[in-house]
């Protein structure tokens, strides 16, 4: 699955024909930009229109805006002639290619076409947008729009690992490197620790996984299988309180497998003094992120009365997710 390169909060819709005085397209994006840190998208897409209208490179801020239907009405189709304009700027137009193939994949304003997605994707990816690289690998790995392909998947998800991030004409460090650097590092883990296509080698995935939970921004899910693996000694040597240090971290970023585990930890007092209290609380913030194991555990510890008032009704409330789930 692609993942939005920009997410939005709600707000009002706006008709863009309202005439604004910027002068030149760099002032008028300028202007948008102000708006758009504020998260004032309604006042911010008159001040991209415009831009656009004068440099088109100003267009994809305003493509996401009619993608995300933030500051104007929702519109695929005006998304996608946004994009194809940016896409069609050479190498300044990464970020429109790589969306071109995200509408294509999704099959919103155009009709779903894995084939045309891969191609957009990999024009962009090689006009260098790492984010587009990883889109890449997914595309490869499960083989939409190509042949399934692991060691096309893996060579891809290397180049996105090892990327060296650079600042940008402006300065700033692309948001895109950060979030996708990361992202791959944590996809090449996940290869070697389940063995998808390659030979599974607990010892690389450790690697990879540790690369991708010590980023700035950290990947929940690395640091969750990185847990595991120093948990039940995998690829390395059995350490508790470096596996709790993991769950913590994991836990923080979101992830419920990793509250759930820390819960566990506390439950069966493992390197620790047994705490029903803690453990109810990592097993309610597992259960809350949706994570069938930590709602069975508190479950479990209202029908057996671990730490809490014995209650069947309320063992069978949390029980009963997941059974839902399972449905679902």
């Amino acid at each position: 699955m692609f993942i939005c390169v920009l997410w939005f909060c709600g707000c009002a819709h706006l008709s863009v024909d309202s005439q604004v005085d910027c002068g030149n397209a760099e002032d008028c994006m300028a202007k948008g930009f102000e708006f758009f840190d504020e998260a004032n998208y309604t006042q911010a897409a008159p001040y991209f229109t415009k831009g656009c209208d004068l440099d088109s490179r100003g267009c994809f801020i305003l493509g996401v805006l009619y993608y995300e239907g933030k500051g104007v009405k929702q519109n695929y189709n005006k998304a996608r002639e946004l994009f194809e304009k940016v896409c069609e700027l050479g190498d300044e137009g990464a970020l429109g290619c790589m969306s071109l193939g995200q509408l294509y994949y999704e099959g919103k304003g155009v009709k779903q076409d894995y084939i045309k997605a891969i191609e957009y994707t990999t024009k962009s990816c090689n006009m260098g947008e790492i984010g587009s690289c990883y889109n890449l690998g997914l595309l490869y790995g499960k083989g939409e729009g190509a042949n399934q392909d692991s060691l096309k998947a893996k060579e891809i998800f290397t180049q996105v690992c090892n990327h060296k991030i650079t600042a940008g004409k402006s300065g700033g460090i692309p948001v895109t490197d950060l979030m996708y650097k990361p992202m791959g590092c944590t996809a090449l883990g996940d290869m070697y620790y389940y063995g998808y296509g390659i030979k599974q080698d607990y010892i690389k995935a450790r690697e990879f996984y540790t690369k991708a939970c010590e980023s700035i921004r950290g990947v929940a899910s690395a640091c969750t299988n990185l847990g595991i693996l120093y948990d039940k000694g995998m690829g390395v040597k059995q350490d508790f309180a470096k596996a709790q240090t993991l769950y913590i971290k994991g836990c923080e970023l979101g992830s419920g497998a990793s509250c759930g585990n820390l819960g566990l930890i506390y439950y069966q007092g493992k390197n620790v003094k047994q705490d029903f209290n803690k453990a109810k609380v990592f097993f309610t913030k597992s259960c809350d992120l949706g994570t069938a194991k930590g709602c069975y555990q508190l479950g479990e510890m209202y029908y057996r009365g671990d730490g809490v008032l014995q209650d069947d009704r309320i063992a069978y409330e949390f029980l009963s997710k997941l059974i839902v789930w399972i449905k679902v």
